[in-house]
């Protein structure tokens, strides 16, 4: 207007560009949703897809750049035929000599002559050093990176707990140490519509009896009473389903094997409650007096006497 130039709309700094309506499939916990509207961000997140990325796919990646560098060179070379001493000149030969060049190898046979092969030898021989700083250090980050493992029950279970409506979640410690100052917390993801007929999902957090465990071993079974208080008091399957409840536990605690603190979470959905159900027992007690812990029937549950779905 006037004269002015049309402004660019604004964008957020880090963001990806809008582009082509694209779908892009994203796990939240049990649920998949489907976004649309980015476009894929891969170099500018290489460092997350390099750490989130399953192993399998992760040395992959690293073997395929390594070959693409390599075969980017020796494509180079070949473009001068003298450029290396005593080459045949044909590809595979090229391959290998950079291949040892990138690594900073070098066995003297093959070497460069001119001053486009000493260019290339030097661009190379940097390459190689930024690529070798790039993928050590991604595989100690990953190496390094604390995970905690903890075995969290398929079902989530409801029974009368010292006399009261309890919601329980049973979670073990896999890795069989200690997970000192660990503590858990539990929310209940919700669908609401709001007076002006505005539906959004809102997460309400579900006080637990017993938040903190100071020395985090086996099992640990997390509660939660479910009284007036409670935001699922009086509510049964169907409603849940209605609202598209999803259940969300997360343990925090300090791995005392790396001194680091980890954190994993679970999701469950209303499906997933077993009204009137408890856990089965994996407890037991030896004449010598040692706990066993029994995981093959950690996920078990047992229905309670006059049970019934509400």
């Amino acid at each position: 207007m006037n004269g002015e130039p049309a402004r660019r709309p604004p964008r957020t700094a880090g963001s990806g560009r809008a582009g082509p309506r694209r779908l892009r499939r994203v796990i939240i916990g049990r649920q998949q949703v489907l976004t649309t509207g980015l476009k894929p961000s891969f170099w500018n997140d290489v460092y997350h897809v390099a750490m989130t990325a399953r192993l399998p796919a992760f040395v992959a990646g690293l073997l395929t750049a390594y070959l693409a560098i390599n075969a980017a060179f020796a494509t180079l070379y070949r473009l001068s035929p003298n450029a290396i001493a005593n080459s045949a000149g044909d590809f595979e030969n090229l391959f290998y000599f950079s291949a040892e060049t990138l690594t900073t190898v070098g066995y003297g046979e093959m070497f460069p002559q001119t001053r486009y092969g000493h260019v290339l030898v030097s661009a190379e021989v940097f390459t190689g050093l930024f690529f070798t700083a790039t993928m050590l250090g991604l595989i100690f980050a990953r190496m390094s990176r604390p995970r905690a493992r903890l075995l969290f029950a398929r079902a989530l279970v409801v029974g009368p707990h010292e006399g009261e409506r309890t919601l329980a979640i049973r979670v073990a410690n896999a890795r069989l140490n200690i997970l000192s100052s660990a503590t858990a917390r539990l929310w209940v993801l919700l669908q609401q519509t709001t007076r002006e007929g505005s539906r959004f999902r809102r997460y309400v957090e579900l006080p637990v009896l017993r938040s903190e465990n100071p020395n985090f071993a086996l099992s640990w079974t997390i509660l939660h009473r479910c009284d007036e208080a409670s935001p699922i008091h009086g509510r049964s399957t169907a409603d849940l389903v209605a609202e598209e409840a999803m259940f969300m536990v997360v343990i925090t605690g300090v791995d005392e094997s790396s001194g680091q603190t980890v954190q994993a979470r679970e999701y469950y959905a209303a499906t997933d409650i077993r009204w009137d159900h408890r856990y089965a027992d994996i407890l037991s007690t030896r004449p010598d007096g040692s706990t066993v812990l029994d995981y093959a029937r950690f996920h078990e549950v047992e229905p309670l006497a006059g049970a019934g779905s509400p």
